[in-house]
């Protein structure tokens, strides 16, 4: 979650509305998590690229990129996958899915 958070930060410092949505729920015995931002997107050309090692379009200096390989590599240690959504300049949105986990939400 904490890289999903950086990136979010990241892709949003120009963004006239910053927005970070976290929405988990439960379908058909697995435990969903989108998580949304409203930053600048990815361009349709790098979004099959974002989850390989040391892809990054973040300026030299500002990224090494493997943080979204490391999260995939987590979500699917943990019998899950994950999936990537954006539009240029209107965000991006991340589904992960835990097979066979029922999340149970307390107040």
């Amino acid at each position: 979650m904490s890289n999903l958070v950086k990136n979010s930060v990241d892709a949003m410092e120009y963004s006239p509305t910053k927005e970070i949505r976290i929405h988990v729920y439960n379908k058909d015995s697995n435990c969903h998590l989108e998580f949304e931002d409203t930053g600048s997107g990815i361009e349709y050309d790098n979004i099959t690229r974002v989850f390989d090692p040391f892809y990054t379009t973040k300026e030299v200096g500002k990224g090494t990129g493997l943080g979204l390989t490391v999260t995939k590599g987590i979500v699917e240690e943990n019998n899950g996958t994950i999936d990537v959504l954006s539009e240029k300049n209107k965000g991006t949105r991340f589904h992960l899915i835990f097979n066979g986990i029922n999340h149970k939400m307390e107040n």
